[in-house]
């Protein structure tokens, strides 16, 4: 499948592959390691990203399309079950590396943390 847009492929500053993939109808870019964006592609997602922001106090989040629902990026890359919700290392919702995802019970930080001190 053809990319509506072109993505970028470089190193990130930690010498990492990855993808700078454009988002429909913004300037916005999203960042997502090289290998995973290849994986997904693979799968079968649309290569038409674009940037969800509901409110104004939501920090939005990248969005696709798979199977002909819409569906987060985010939560693809992490493997996200239902009732688990993803967050942001780095508070940046365009930043899907791998490494800035983490996975929760719950919708908050702080139910991440009291989950791993737990364990």
């Amino acid at each position: 499948m053809k990319p509506l847009r072109n993505v970028t492929r470089m190193i990130d500053p930690n010498g990492q592959p990855v993808v700078k993939v454009p988002l429909a109808n913004t300037e916005l870019v999203a960042t997502v390691d090289s290998d995973i964006y290849d994986k997904l592609i693979e799968t079968g997602i649309s290569t038409n990203w674009n940037f969800n922001k509901a409110s104004p106090k939501d920090n939005g989040y990248v969005r696709t399309a798979l199977n002909g629902s819409r569906v987060c990026v985010a939560r693809l890359i992490a493997q996200a079950k239902p009732r688990e919700n993803v967050h942001y290392l780095n508070d940046d919702t365009l930043d899907l590396r791998k490494e800035n995802l983490y996975v929760a019970k719950g919708n908050s930080k702080r139910a991440w943390i009291l989950q791993e001190i737990s364990t």
